[in-house]
C-alpha cells in the first residue's frame, strides 16, 4: 500500500480512506502474509480522484464519475455531473470578484483616510454582498 499511496501522490491514510468510501476497490490480499496486492488499475483510479478532488469535486460526485466509467456510454453521466461542477465554480468565481471589488474599495477608503471608522465594518451593512458571500454553492465553502 505505501507504494501505491507514494506513486500517486497521497498517504496510505488515503488509500484506506477511498477504501471505505467505495472510491478505490479493496484489492486481493496475498496468504498467508495478508498482504495487499493492488493491480495496476488502482494507480490511475488514484490518479483520477486526485484530479477530481483538485477540479473541486465531492466525494459523491467523484464516486459518480467512477462509478460511469470512461467509456463512450457513460459520457453523458459523466456530462451531467461536469455540468453541475462547472455552474457551482463560476458561481464561486462569480462570489470572489464580488469579494475583491469590496476588498479593493476598503483598501481604497483606508487609503484615502476619508473616515476614522474601519471600513470593513462598513461592508456589513451591505446586505446584498453578505447574503451572496454567505450563500456559496454546498459542499464549496471550507473545502481544502
Amino acid at each position: 500500500m505505501a507504494e501505491l499511496a507514494r506513486a500517486a501522490g497521497v498517504s496510505p491514510h488515503t488509500v484506506r480512506f477511498y477504501e471505505r468510501c467505495g472510491l478505490l476497490p479493496p484489492p486481493p490480499r496475498e496468504y498467508p502474509s495478508g498482504y495487499r496486492r493492488y493491480p495496476p488499475e488502482a494507480l490511475e483510479r488514484l490518479r483520477l480522484i486526485r484530479l477530481l478532488k483538485a477540479l473541486g469535486f465531492s466525494l459523491r460526485d467523484a464516486g459518480k464519475v467512477l462509478a460511469a466509467g470512461g467509456d463512450p456510454e457513460s459520457c453523458k453521466a459523466v456530462r451531467a455531473v461536469a455540468e453541475v461542477r462547472l455552474f457551482q465554480l463560476r458561481r464561486e468565481l462569480e462570489l470572489k470578484a464580488r469579494a475583491v471589488k469590496a476588498l479593493e474599495r476598503v483598501v481604497e477608503a483606508c487609503l484615502r483616510n476619508e473616515d476614522p471608522s474601519c471600513h470593513l465594518f462598513s461592508l456589513a451593512a451591505e446586505a446584498p454582498l453578505v447574503a451572496g458571500l454567505e450563500r456559496a454553492p454546498a459542499g464549496t465553502r471550507g473545502s481544502g
